[in-house]
């Protein structure tokens, strides 16, 4: 991970070298949180309720290859809570991980644009279940790949600052997580999902400064 986090940073300092005189580097950074109350059935004898609260932080440089076309590498800080409304037991997944992707513009009028985003990412972590007194009782090593294929909506406060909004997950969003249990090489779980995510996963705001 060190290393792809090194390789990161190296192309993050080649596009900012490469794009010092031209103004078509732009660098920011987008924010979502989630809030939401599950409710899982085990054989028809156990009801739990959970509350759900997950957030998602991801700085960012993108560059200008040509007018209303950018390529995009940056950094993925993510985490997802559980916490039971019965017993006060706690299951959290903290991730991190990096993303690489282009966008495409589609200016609507000399302020606004509708864009599509379509990006590759990697993130690791782990799983961990606690008690209500935060003892932890067992955890899991995390592998999460996923691509996206994602519109928004972007608006030009003036030359140097812009705002924006993306909707959701995208229109196409597939991923792998891989789950893996120390000691316990039997319960290593996989889990491939595909599908449509618009709106169903919340917005995400962001903000940008041109360099």
């Amino acid at each position: 991970m060190k290393k792809q986090l090194f390789l990161i940073v190296i192309l993050l300092c080649v596009i900012s070298a490469h794009a010092q005189n031209k103004g078509d580097l732009w660098i920011g950074g987008a924010f979502s949180m989630g809030y939401d109350k599950h409710k899982t059935i085990d054989d028809g004898t156990k009801n739990d309720k959970y509350k759900v609260v997950d957030y998602d932080i991801e700085p960012y440089a993108e560059y200008f290859i040509i007018k209303d076309l950018s390529v995009n590498a940056g950094l993925q800080f993510y985490s997802e809570k559980w916490k039971s409304l019965e017993n006060d037991s706690v299951v959290k997944t903290p991730m991190y991980g990096f993303f690489i992707g282009g966008v495409k513009y589609f200016p609507i009028s000399d302020r606004f644009s509708f864009y599509v985003l379509a990006r590759a990412g990697v993130a690791y972590g782990k799983t961990i279940i606690a008690d209500g007194q935060n003892n932890r009782s067992d955890y899991c090593k995390v592998t999460d790949f996923e691509l996206r294929l994602t519109p928004g909506i972007q608006y030009s406060v003036n030359d140097w600052m812009r705002i924006y909004m993306t909707f959701g997950k995208g229109l196409v969003h597939t991923s792998r997580t891989t789950k893996n249990y120390p000691g316990k090489p039997d319960q290593k779980l996989r889990d491939d999902q595909w599908g449509v995510r618009l709106f169903t996963e919340g917005l995400a705001l962001g903000v940008q400064f041109r360099l």
